[in-house]
This record gives structure tokens, sequence and C-alpha cells, in this order.
């Protein structure tokens, strides 16, 4: 009960005090290949698969509301696969602290690189998130 209440405070919180709409930004950093990235919502919403060659970035956008933190409880995550050079990745790319650390700039950029992937809000440093799996 008590997870739960906080939660939905932490979410209530995103809404009230935070961005309306999130945008999320997937780049390809890599110098040299294409990389595959396929996103989903937590709606179970496909958002397609992407071919991204060196520098090439897209970004999707969604409203927040308080339906998505109860069905969702990250408040409206969002989880994308990559691939590139035979290395496979899965991971929540909105949701949770990414969420939160972004509620006021209302977008958050992930570039995908070498040696892993990198996550900052608008405006800020990039800061190394996750390593490719091995």
């Amino acid at each position: 009960m008590g997870k739960n209440l906080i939660t939905l405070l932490v979410c209530v919180q995103l809404i009230i005090v935070g961005a309306d709409y999130q945008v999320v930004q997937i780049s390809n950093g890599l110098k040299l290949g294409e990389l595959i990235v396929n996103c989903h919502s937590d709606e179970n919403k496909d958002m397609g698969k992407r071919v991204l060659k060196p520098r090439e970035s897209f970004s999707w956008g969604f409203d927040i509301s308080i339906g998505l933190c109860f069905d969702g409880f990250i408040c409206g995550g969002n989880s994308c696969d990559f691939s590139w050079n035979n290395k496979n990745a899965s991971f929540l790319v909105w949701g949770g602290v990414e969420a939160l650390s972004c509620s006021i700039e209302g977008k958050g950029e992930w570039s995908v690189r070498e040696d892993g992937f990198y996550f900052r809000c608008l405006g800020y440093d990039w800061r190394f998130r996750y390593s490719w799996p091995r």
C-alpha cells in the first residue's frame, strides 16, 4: 500500500509540476554502422522499426495523464529494443528515473554509442547509463 501511494504521489507531482507533453529522442551516436531500433509504449503500441544511420535520430511525444500513472505504475513508460553489430539490448527508455528527472524539461534524449547508452534531459550533460550486453 505504501509503495503504491508513493508512486501515485510521484506521478501526480509529474503531472502538476512537470510538462504535460513529454518527448523522447533516440540518436545514433555510432561512428560506423546502422542502428536498428524498435520501440513500444506501455500501452503495447508498437512504434515501428527504425534503421538509423550515424548522426540520425528520431523522436516521439506523448501526453502524461493520471490514467497512465494508475495503469502503468511508471507514468507513461516506453521501452526500446536496439541492435547493432551483432549486439542486442532492450530497456525502458522513458519511465521511472528518466521520467522524473526530465519532468520539468519535457524531453529526454538517448545517444547510442559503441561503448553503450547515454542519457540526458534537454539542456543537461550526457550521462552513461548502460553498456551493450556481452
